[in-house]
């Protein structure tokens, strides 16, 4: 598999969870319009108890009557929405985990190479027994090796054991941060993100010889 279609299936992850999260976002809408209707049709009851509207009695029993039952039928459908809701967060989050988790191999095999390339630099470029500090230490402070450490500090949000809601506020930034890995490990010297596992030459078992 090549880098890029290692990252387009990063992208593709991302944007699966994304789905899911327009479906939980939509749910979460429906269930904000039926809180408020339920608040009307409480509010309507309150003030039919207090007659607010001097309704006769027979049309104050009738009015009561219907809203009651309404309200009856709103607060079943809440609770059935409710529960598409729970439902919903658990696909939202394992595919978000799923996403994070493609994701962040990707920047850690980058840094991991990024780091390679910075040290083979500073070996070539300098005579590294006149550096008065470990080569490590200036690769671990190079500008580029910083901006991944603080890429890591930015896009793990997601998978650091933190709340639900937590998690769902850091996958709505998850494909912004994948935009930014991706640029990065596109333009990264000898980066292979789908290494293949080495071939093993066969044996040959060599014929015997006449002494």
């Amino acid at each position: 598999m090549t880098n890029s279609e290692s990252l387009d299936r990063v992208g593709d992850a991302i944007r699966s969870a994304e789905r899911e999260l327009s479906r939980l976002d939509a749910l979460a809408e429906v269930a904000a319009t039926s809180q408020r209707t339920i608040e009307k049709l409480t509010a309507d009851i309150a003030d039919l108890h207090a007659n607010v509207s001097d309704l006769a009695p027979k049309q104050r029993s009738a009015a009561l009557t219907n809203v009651t039952a309404l309200l009856a039928l709103e607060r079943a459908d809440l609770a059935t929405i409710q529960g598409k809701i729970t439902a919903q967060r658990s696909k939202v989050l394992a595919a978000g985990n799923d996403a994070a988790t493609q994701m962040q191999a990707v920047r850690d095999r980058l840094f991991l190479k990024r780091r390679e390339n910075a040290e083979t630099w500073i070996r070539t470029e300098f005579n590294t027994s006149r550096i008065p500090c470990s080569i490590a230490s200036l690769v671990d402070n190079r500008k580029s090796i910083r901006q991944i450490k603080e890429l890591k500090a930015a896009n793990d949000l997601f998978t650091i054991g933190i709340v639900a809601d937590a998690k769902i506020r850091a996958l709505r930034e998850l494909g912004t941060h994948f935009e930014e890995v991706r640029g990065l490990a596109e333009n990264e010297v000898g980066l292979i993100l789908d290494p293949q596992p080495a071939v093993t030459e066969p044996v040959v078992e060599l014929e015997p010889t006449l002494a």
